[in-house]
């Protein structure tokens, strides 16, 4: 069995799970963008690819932190969580096989 986690290696987890959702809507916000073009203004991908090609950089990313705070929270709470309900029932079940 693994030694017990110190509160700095716990903190590791969370930040594994902020990281993981950071990087996830880093790279799918402007697929995101351009699908909700689609919907909205009913258009075809190029066509919207290109609106957003010539807004540029600064207006692509527009929106782009309340999306970026909620997951990044949510998934560091899940990562955290799971890995100390994980070590829980592990030290309280230490013969139970893992799943």
């Amino acid at each position: 069995m693994s030694e017990p986690k110190t509160p700095v290696n716990e903190l590791e987890d969370y930040l594994c799970g902020w990281g993981a959702a950071f990087i996830n809507i880093t790279l799918t916000f402007p697929i995101n963008k351009i699908m909700f073009r689609q919907m909205l203004h009913g258009i075809d991908s190029q066509r919207a690819f290109l609106d957003l090609k010539t807004e540029g950089i600064r207006y692509l990313y527009r929106g782009f932190l309340p999306p970026l705070f909620q997951k990044t929270g949510s998934a560091a709470l899940m990562f955290g969580m799971y890995e100390q309900c994980q070590r829980l029932i592990s030290s309280s079940f230490p013969d139970a096989s893992p799943l």
